[in-house]
Formats: C-alpha cells, structure tokens, sequence
C-alpha cells in the first residue's frame, strides 16, 4: 500500500515538472534559432503562469481521513472488545487505501494540467508563426 502511495506522488511531481521542459516539433527551417529560443522562453513562462486545474495533495488527505474514518468503525465494530486494536488496524489499512486513492486522482490531475500546458506552449509558438508538429 505504502508504494501505491508512494507511485502516486511520484507520478504527480513527474506530470507536474513536464510541461515547463515541453519542447515542440518546430520546422526550424530559415528561423532564427536566438529568436526562437527566446520565444519558446516565452512560451513557457506563459503556460506556467497560466491558471489550471488545482495542483494540490489536498484529495490524498482528505482520502485517507475519510477511509480511515470508515475503517476505524469497521475495525471498532468487528472487534468491540479487543482494547481498540481493531479500530487502529481498520483506519491504518483503509488510511493507505484512501491515500493511495487519492494520489492516484492528484497523479491524473497533475497530467491533465501537464497536457493544458504543453497544449499552451504548442498554441503560443504557432500564434508567432512557428510551424508545431503535433
């Protein structure tokens, strides 16, 4: 459990750092390589500042408390009588489980917003003429 956790926030720092490094095909042929550099500079600084959706861990907390809540009453409930031990296992398992789910739905919304600014990057260069290659 503690890999998927740990899976799922990898795979939103890697979605998160891709779209600043994005580097379109361009059809470089007779440009400048200064001005396109400094375009594509531009380009970028635009798609960072660019608002899109929430980049926050907040799904990943609020997963593992919700479940954790859960699984505190389902271990409580299936064990009444055992000093709490219960109650701690059921909110440690499915505290992981909400964790890991909720990376799993930052992971996808970290590459939704890798896709909005690479998609940004591409549209800025071709709107001051550069040939994109999808």
């Amino acid at each position: 459990m503690k890999r998927m956790v740990a899976m799922g926030a990898a795979a939103c720092l890697i979605a998160a750092g891709c779209a600043p490094l994005h580097k379109p095909g361009v059809d470089l042929k007779g440009a400048d390589q200064a001005k396109y550099e400094a375009d594509l500079a531009e380009c970028r600084d635009e798609a960072s500042e660019t608002p899109v959706a929430e980049e926050t861990p907040a799904p990943i907390f609020a997963g593992a408390l919700l479940l954790g809540l859960i699984g505190a009453a389902i271990g409580a409930a299936s064990m009444p009588y055992d000093g709490g031990t219960g109650a701690a296992r059921g909110a440690a398992i499915f505290g992981a489980l909400g964790a890991a789910l909720g990376g799993l739905f930052v992971a996808s919304k970290q590459a939704d917003a890798a896709a909005i600014r690479t998609g940004i990057i591409d549209n800025c260069l071709r709107s001051r003429g550069y040939t994109v290659r999808p």
